[in-house]
């Protein structure tokens, strides 16, 4: 985890909840590419919303609890993760390996 804000509506300014700002740390999912390169989403960043408010020491590993991912935009390469927690794992579990995570993928239409 490396951050934690507000998450507000853009409208009403009405806090929804926070936002986890976290970095993929391990990512085993095997990516087929076309040209024959090798891809991975190893440390990119990705925020997950939880609709309440939660407090996360930074720099912990943590996993989230019910996830749900929407994929959307023009060329389907956004992606919006909400959670109903955020689960703080034991300092020396470096990663969720033994519990696999998969949220539910939601496709988003227009």
């Amino acid at each position: 985890m490396i951050g934690i804000r507000k998450w507000q509506d853009f409208n009403s300014k009405e806090v929804l909840g926070s936002i986890v700002d976290t970095v993929i740390w391990e990512d085993k999912t095997s990516y087929i590419q076309k040209d024959g390169s090798i891809t991975t989403n190893a440390f990119e960043k990705l925020p997950i919303k939880v609709s309440k408010e939660v407090t996360v020491p930074i720099d912990s590993f943590v996993t989230p609890i019910n996830a749900i991912a929407t994929v959307y935009g023009n060329y389907r390469n956004e992606l919006s993760v909400k959670a109903e927690d955020i689960k703080v794992l034991p300092t020396n579990q470096s990663t969720a390996s033994n519990q696999e995570v998969q949220p539910k993928l939601v496709k988003q239409t227009r």
